[in-house]
C-alpha cells in the first residue's frame, strides 16, 4: 500500500497529536486546520490533506466506539498548541492589517474568526487582546521614533556634506585619497600638492 507523499508523512504525526490536544479541532474548517501549522500542513496537497484528514477523523471515531480493552500503562497526553497560541498569530495579523481595530468591542473581534477566537476562554482572550494591542502599539511608537531619528541624522549629513567648507564627502577628500593611492604625497611636499588641484584650495 502506498505510504503517501513525504509532506503528508511529516504532517501525519503532528496532526494526530493536534487531534488529541486541540480543543474543537474536529469542527475546524480545512483553512483553520492549516493555520495551526502552516509550515507543515500547508505543504500537503489540499486534496490529499482533505482526504487524509477525513479518514483520520473517521478512524479515530471508530476507535472511540470500540469497547475498552484492559487498561495498561497510561499514555501521556500529547502536547500541542493551546487555543490562545493558535489565536495569537492570527489576531496579531488581523490587528496589523487593520481588520481588528483598537476601538472594536471584544465580541466584534471574536466574531472575525469565531471558530478560533471563540474557543479561547473569554477572560483569557480579553486580557491577552489588551496586552497584544499594547505591545504592538508600543513597538510602533519605537519604530516611528527610530525612523524619525534616522531621517533627522541623514538630513543633517546630507546638508553638511554639501557645504563648501565641509571636508567629509567633498571632492577634495576624494581627490586626496586618489593622490595618496598613487603615491603623489611622497613625491610632493604638502604645500606643492595643495597647489596642484583647485579642489584643495
Amino acid at each position: 500500500m502506498p505510504r503517501g507523499s513525504p509532506e503528508w508523512q511529516r504532517a501525519k504525526t503532528l496532526l494526530e497529536q493536534d487531534y488529541l490536544a486541540v480543543e474543537g479541532i474536529q469542527e475546524m474548517t480545512l483553512d483553520e486546520l492549516i493555520a495551526l501549522r502552516p509550515e507543515i500542513y500547508g505543504k500537503v496537497k489540499l486534496n490529499n490533506l482533505c482526504n487524509n484528514w477525513k479518514a483520520m477523523k473517521e478512524r479515530t471515531k471508530a476507535d472511540k466506539d470500540k469497547p475498552p480493552q484492559r487498561q495498561g500503562r497510561k499514555k501521556k497526553k500529547a502536547s500541542g498548541p493551546t487555543t490562545w497560541e493558535i489565536a495569537k498569530a492570527l489576531l496579531q495579523e488581523d490587528y496589523l492589517s487593520g481588520k481588528a481595530t483598537a476601538d472594536m468591542a471584544p465580541d466584534e473581534v471574536i466574531a472575525l474568526r469565531k471558530t478560533i477566537y471563540g474557543k479561547v476562554p473569554r477572560s483569557n482572550f480579553l486580557t491577552n487582546w489588551r496586552s497584544l494591542k499594547k505591545r504592538i502599539d508600543e513597538e510602533e511608537v519605537i519604530l516611528k521614533r527610530d525612523r524619525e531619528s534616522w531621517e533627522h541624522d541623514t538630513a543633517l549629513y546630507t546638508l553638511a556634506k554639501d557645504l563648501p567648507w565641509e571636508w567629509h564627502g567633498s571632492d577634495a577628500e576624494r581627490l586626496l585619497k586618489r593622490d595618496v593611492a598613487k603615491g603623489r604625497h611622497e613625491r610632493y611636499r604638502p604645500a606643492v600638492l595643495y597647489l596642484k588641484r583647485k579642489a584643495y584650495q
